[in-house]
């Protein structure tokens, strides 16, 4: 069990890294930019191929901050 609980944190840990798909979704959605599935890997744009695992952590990390609704304030109009 503790094994199992191990290893969830650690992959929980991988998927949100700076740079990991979850991260630039999650970023995109933040700075109200579309949809483009990516990662970054020292400092290059990877673009994802959609039906991947990666694909779908960008696209779960993208709707999550949809979800919080947690946006960047540009200021007033």
């Amino acid at each position: 069990m503790l094994n199992e609980l191990a290893t969830i944190k650690i992959l929980s840990d991988q998927i949100k890294e700076h740079g990991s798909p979850h991260d630039r979704g999650m970023a995109d959605s933040y700075y109200g930019r579309g949809r483009f599935p990516h990662k970054v890997v020292t400092r290059h744009e990877i673009h994802l191929v959609p039906g991947t695992e990666e694909f779908q952590q960008y696209m779960d990390g993208y709707d999550h901050n949809e979800e919080l609704g947690n946006f960047k304030c540009w200021g007033e109009p």
